[in-house]
């Protein structure tokens, strides 16, 4: 803002403090005012730590008592908590205020170089905003995109708000792009666990499988609605009977959950621990395949010597 336009909003705004003779529910109205607009004028200017200060002020005036924050009842609640009737001015501009807070403080974690993980500070105020206007289209962004990156454990929270966002028609090209990466996450899951299904019921009907190490996979896999389909495809095969395995054919079945390792880990990069079994499972098959590929040959030199040794005396 200009310095010549700055002085002219301050000294409007001290004017409209000047202001006598009102009663007092309109000049309670009149200051709350004055002070909504101190704020716009402390939002024009490059200075986070002032402006936070200028907003702490205004709410520490005028902002009635809040219930406590609730995160978990952010999707599920149809209206603001905080009604017009119990404030002097309407609920958009404490909900504007609270959002302002949570912009100006991203700036000063910023500068400070707090690690982007620390989301309290910027929480508080989102949540606090959502308590004034439920439907605040920007607020409900924000803070899906925070816990959509940040919050690993509330990813899908975090869609929903995205999701609400886009619905009420935010323009923000953040939301946009984020709500296009789940949906190309989502159809990459869904395309993984067909690979899965398909893959997995290769290994449970294998008849040369052991029983236990079946029932094992089985109750492993039954904890989890989207492997649901595949139990129901092995069940209708019915039972299989059982018998042991041949070393080629447990070196093949291995190579088969080798490659299910590789696929699994190369879609998706945080299968750490899978990673690790993976790489153990492949070190044990590399050593099982060259254990038999040596008793093979050591077979061969065996027979071939006790005839070699069976022979040499009767030479001659």
């Amino acid at each position: 803002m200009k310095e010549g336009r700055r002085d002219e909003a301050a000294l409007a705004i001290e004017r409209l403090r000047q202001l006598t003779g009102l009663e007092a529910e309109a000049s309670t109205r009149l200051m709350a005012v004055s002070d909504a607009l101190e704020v716009v004028l402390a939002s024009k200017e490059s200075n986070p730590e002032a402006l936070l200060s200028a907003l702490d002020a205004f709410l520490a005036k005028h902002q009635p008592a809040l219930p406590p924050l609730d995160e978990e009842l952010v999707d599920e609640l149809l209206e603001a908590p905080m009604s017009a009737k119990s404030l002097p001015l309407p609920p958009e501009v404490f909900a504007a205020v609270h959002f302002l807070r949570a912009r100006a403080l991203a700036t000063v974690l910023g500068q400070r170089r707090r690690p982007v993980t620390d989301l309290a500070p910027l929480r508080e105020p989102l949540l606090r905003a959502l308590q004034f206007r439920i439907q605040h289209r920007e607020v409900l962004g924000v803070l899906g995109a925070l816990w959509f990156w940040f919050v690993p454990e509330q990813r899908r929270e975090g869609v929903r708000l995205l999701e609400r966002a886009s619905r009420l028609g935010t323009p923000s090209l953040i939301v946009a792009r984020l709500l296009q990466v789940e949906q190309e996450t989502e159809a990459t899951r869904r395309d993984l666990l067909e690979w899965f299904r398909s893959a997995s019921i290769r290994v449970l009907r294998d008849p040369t499988l052991s029983a236990g190490v079946r029932e094992a996979l089985v109750r492993d896999l039954a904890q989890f609605r989207e492997h649901q389909p595949l139990l129901l495809e092995l069940e209708e095969g019915g039972a299989t009977t059982l018998r042991d395995p041949t070393l080629p054919e447990l070196i093949g079945r291995s190579r088969h959950v080798s490659r299910m390792a590789d696929h699994v880990t190369s879609a998706r990069g945080d299968a750490t621990r899978l990673r690790a079994l993976g790489d153990e499972h492949g070190r044990l098959l590399a050593s099982l395949a060259t254990a038999v590929a040596r008793l093979q040959e050591l077979e061969r030199e065996v027979v071939g010597e006790a005839g070699r040794t069976l022979t040499s005396g009767s030479e001659g």
